[in-house]
């Protein structure tokens, strides 16, 4: 296992309980600052690897490594709390909550995780990545208030507030126009590499692997080849 990467799968197997899909990595590793596409057909297992990465799921083979930390070593609340402190998640549905305001819901992950402590930087920097985001206005505003691509700069600055080394995002661009799509990503990606942080897009959109150090392909058959 390599500590010194962000991530490092070797030898994972698993599949779900219902005995149908099946997913395996022989061997694969993601450098700390990496930028990382992962593209695959539809039900090929982008999202039950992402889940094995951050601990969501645990695999029946093999060890999967984050930020240095064998995952299958740790109890389930333990690999939550440093999911929440180490991975910043953007949802391709946003995850965000309506009855809570812009700021309330950068600042999430404050209130869910005992292993975050909400203090004043944390708000400034929420403050400062709405201002950077151009969604400053936002911030006292709810959810069902705002465009798709205001709810979508909105989950973005939730990911990246507690500072996370591992950004995760799942079509993050999914539901925004071209425009919109190129200026998300260009405002995702400055963020991540301001702060050091390694990147990994699940996407189905081709245009944008250039933007990618790499990319991972998941097959209809569970398989992850590493580009």
């Amino acid at each position: 296992m390599n500590l010194d990467a962000m991530l490092s799968l070797e030898s994972v197997r698993f599949a779900h309980s219902d005995g149908g899909f099946q997913l395996s990595v022989d061997a694969l590793t993601i450098a700390r600052e990496e930028r990382v596409a992962c593209m695959g057909p539809s039900g090929s297992g982008k999202t039950t690897l992402v889940h094995l990465m951050t601990g969501i799921l645990v695999p029946d083979e093999g060890s999967v490594c984050l930020a240095g930390q064998e995952l299958s070593s740790l109890p389930d609340s333990d690999r939550r709390a440093l999911r929440i402190s180490r991975v910043g998640m953007v949802f391709q549905q946003f995850a965000l909550l309506d009855h809570l305001t812009g700021l309330e819901n950068i600042l999430l992950p404050y209130h869910i995780s005992p292993a975050l402590t909400l203090e004043s930087g944390a708000r400034a920097r929420a403050r400062e990545l709405a201002l950077t985001m151009g969604i400053d206005h936002a911030l006292s505003r709810r959810p069902q208030r705002l465009s798709q691509g205001e709810r979508q700069r909105l989950a973005i600055c939730r990911a990246l507030v507690t500072r996370p080394g591992l950004v995760i995002a799942d079509e993050p661009t999914g539901n925004l126009d071209p425009q919109a799509t190129a200026t998300t990503l260009d405002l995702l990606m400055d963020q991540v590499t301001r702060r050091g942080a390694t990147l990994l897009v699940v996407t189905h959109d081709r245009a944008l692997l250039p933007r990618f150090d790499r990319v991972l392909q998941t097959t209809d058959d569970g398989q992850v080849v590493a580009a």
